[in-house]
């Protein structure tokens, strides 16, 4: 299914030891192996010849929530208790880095987002 030149050369590229390419040096387009002349890795798989560790960084996301609570007793052993949650009280957009993909003039622009905004609810509980 692949074109013959990326096969061929694919082989070329895994066929190194330590003394370099023993099928010849691969050239044009092929799938490189973890190993390679210049650097042979000392336990397979383990990755002596790559990157060792990658960082990813992107904005951070913060987010704020607030929880005012208020109890008031009825009688020895009834309580009333009154909630009043808000959830990203601060109203911030969290702004996500893998939607910035598509032509130039949209990709750096957010056309939604998922539980952004600030949002609010009451709870109130009978314990006796």
């Amino acid at each position: 299914m692949l074109p013959q030149d990326i096969i061929d050369n694919t082989i070329k590229a895994f066929s190194v030891n330590a003394t370099g390419y023993t099928a010849g040096a691969p050239s044009g387009r092929y799938f490189a192996p973890a190993n390679s002349p210049s650097c042979i890795e000392s336990v397979n798989g383990f990755g002596d010849c790559g990157i060792r560790s990658l960082i990813v960084t992107g904005p951070k996301v913060v987010r704020f929530d607030m929880n005012l609570i208020k109890q008031i007793r009825i009688t020895e052993r009834v309580l009333i208790e009154g909630q009043a949650q808000v959830f990203n009280i601060f109203n911030n957009t969290n702004f996500n880095p893998v939607g910035y993909l598509g032509s130039v003039s949209d990709s750096y622009q957010t056309t939604g987002a998922v539980d952004q905004q600030r949002t609010m609810q009451l709870a109130f509980r009978i314990s006796f």
